[in-house]
């Protein structure tokens, strides 16, 4: 059984009462799992790397959703997204889903969640993605279109400043933007 959900996962603080923060020790575990998980597939998929502190603040303020496992007493982090605002757009940034669990249509329900989110949290910006040879196709899926000109966008390069050299192809970026179709 599949649970997606909206913001901090740590039931701990949910459960006392309390409004989660940055020194909460169970949002930093679970940073640490969903960072492990994004970082590992940055080095498979040479995707963009994501610092921590930047899905902290998106658990936080309920810009992320995580995919959680539940068999038995066991959960455990399977898939991962969340929200980036711009001025005009909102980016769907980070998706990923643990390797055993592609394949069962979790990335495709994520991707989905990401988008209702987005309309919901920012229904003045248009969504954008920038995908990989992967992400591609499941944005494709969800009405997403290919837009070359927002990489040329001054707005935009600022994401492939951050952009690790070894996750670039020889001779430019490989990353696809895309924006979804009205």
């Amino acid at each position: 059984m599949f649970e997606f959900r909206i913001g901090c996962t740590a039931d701990y603080c949910a459960q006392h009462g309390k409004k989660c923060g940055l020194q909460c020790l169970f949002l930093q575990k679970n940073v640490r799992r969903i960072k492990n998980l994004l970082d590992r597939e940055a080095r498979r998929n040479k995707m963009a790397v994501h610092p921590g502190e930047n899905i902290a603040k998106a658990l936080l303020e309920d810009r992320a959703i995580t995919v959680l496992s539940v068999l038995d007493d066991t959960v455990s982090i399977v898939g991962f997204t969340y929200l980036i605002p711009w001025k005009n757009h909102v980016e769907i940034a980070g998706l990923v889903i643990r390797k055993n669990y592609r394949g069962f249509g979790v990335g495709g329900k994520l991707f989905f969640r990401a988008i209702e989110l987005a309309g919901n949290k920012y229904p003045q910006q248009q969504v954008i993605f920038f995908a990989n040879d992967v992400s591609e196709k499941i944005g494709r899926k969800y009405g997403f279109w290919s837009a070359p000109c927002l990489l040329t966008d001054s707005k935009f390069s600022e994401l492939c400043k951050d952009c690790k050299k070894e996750y670039k192809k020889p001779g430019g970026c490989r990353c696809r933007a895309m924006i979804l179709a009205n």
